[in-house]
């Protein structure tokens, strides 16, 4: 007796993440409407994986010179501490009584406090083209989490539903449900190495958006003490100009 020759069919599905491997049951060839549902919520599943890792690629290359910028303005915000408290000095020894004038005076005071205006002039200029730059970053880092979060939630939802609908009907479909099964396992392994990658660059992000946050933090502390000290040169001046008129009037 002549035995009958078993039809197994399989295709490749070359997607942008990776291959997906779909066998079918025996002598089937041709996908029924649920096996179409399937398979198009499965590859949407891929193509969800795409999309974030897409994203965070782009967003992660943009925070590279960022951090860089940042770096860079961190040292030159050290800088221009120095060179504030240099002006501070001053300031100091020429409210003291008994100053000595070949240390401090108010022409000295004045020059200091210009270079440490400019300083923070130039620096403030620098420090702007960052906070645009991290402000649009910072944005699409929180679109980025609020849809991985929601999208995973709609698409894992939507993929089960069909799953599920596609499993209980097993028998009338073409799909072999087991090598299926399969696939989708090596799937789910593909997925957490990306999610384990993905952290990562999320990580240097977040990083990075970070480090400007303690910056602007510090630069502020910086801009409001500067902003009492310029007062503080204001009174001296006044000072010295009050004491300079009573000693005209008392040698007149």
């Amino acid at each position: 007796m002549e035995q009958l020759q078993v039809e197994i069919k399989k295709d490749i599905i070359k997607h942008a993440t990776r291959n997906i491997e779909i066998i079918y049951e025996p002598n089937k060839t041709s996908l029924t409407k649920q096996d179409e549902q399937l398979l198009a919520a499965y590859i949407q599943l891929h193509d969800f994986e795409l999309n974030l890792q897409k994203t965070l690629d782009g967003l992660f290359h943009e925070c590279i010179p960022v951090r860089k910028m940042i770096v860079l303005l961190e040292e030159e915000r050290i800088k221009l501490q120095a060179t504030f408290d240099v002006c501070c000095s001053l300031a100091d020894k020429l409210g003291d009584t008994s100053y000595i004038f070949d240390e401090t005076n108010l022409e000295k005071l004045t020059e200091s406090q210009k270079e440490t205006s400019n300083g923070i002039l130039e620096y403030n200029v620098k420090l702007l083209k960052v906070y645009e730059t991290i402000k649009d970053i910072s944005s699409r880092v929180d679109i980025y989490n609020e849809a991985s979060e929601d999208g995973l939630n709609a698409v894992y939802d939507e993929y089960s539903k069909i799953h599920l609908a596609h499993s209980i009907n097993w028998e009338n479909n073409s799909i072999n449900i087991v090598s299926y099964e399969n696939e989708y396992e090596n799937f789910l392994n593909y997925r957490t190495v990306q999610e384990e990658h993905r952290r990562s660059l999320w990580d240097y992000c977040d990083s990075t958006i970070n480090s400007y946050t303690n910056l602007n933090l510090q630069t502020t502390s910086l801009y409001n003490v500067w902003n009492e000290f310029v007062k503080r040169c204001n009174l001296l001046r006044a000072t010295a100009e009050l004491h300079t008129g009573a000693l005209a009037i008392s040698n007149n």
